[in-house]
């Protein structure tokens, strides 16, 4: 590829780049208006879905989904490990686990038979190129 193509492949990317996020802006504020909207014609706390008509442009839906219970921010949960018994523990958590930064170099560190054991539960992959626009 030529300078002159490249550079056009570049700029095409980094315009397209910059109207998605502008478009992305611009289609939260509709969504808020029309989140709205539908507040307006719901039927009360039991109303699970409203969909407002847009004639020949379509329908579009708000639906209401339950709520949520997540962690406060700051919260650890791993302090009430010891104060739970494990099945208890289990049944109001989920322990996710993932290798550390120093992964690599801790594994080199075990004796032999360690490291065998640990290398059968990972797999390497090959490095995946990302591609960063300008904003």
């Amino acid at each position: 590829m030529n300078k002159q193509a490249l550079e056009a492949l570049i700029k095409e990317a980094n315009e397209l780049h910059r109207k998605m996020a502008a478009d992305g802006e611009r289609l939260g504020e509709l969504k808020d208006k029309l989140r709205a909207e539908a507040e307006k014609q719901g039927l009360g706390a039991a109303t699970t879905k409203v969909t407002l008509e847009g004639g020949k442009f379509g329908n579009v839906e708000v639906v209401y989904v339950g709520d949520k219970c997540v962690f406060k921010k700051g919260a650890n949960p791993l302090g009430l490990k010891p104060e739970l018994d494990r099945a208890t523990f289990q049944h109001l958590f989920v322990e996710e686990i993932e290798l550390s930064s120093e992964f690599e170099d801790a594994l080199k560190l075990l004796p032999a038979p360690e490291r065998a054991k640990v290398k059968a539960l990972v797999e390497w992959k090959p490095m995946q190129a990302r591609v960063a626009l300008d904003k």
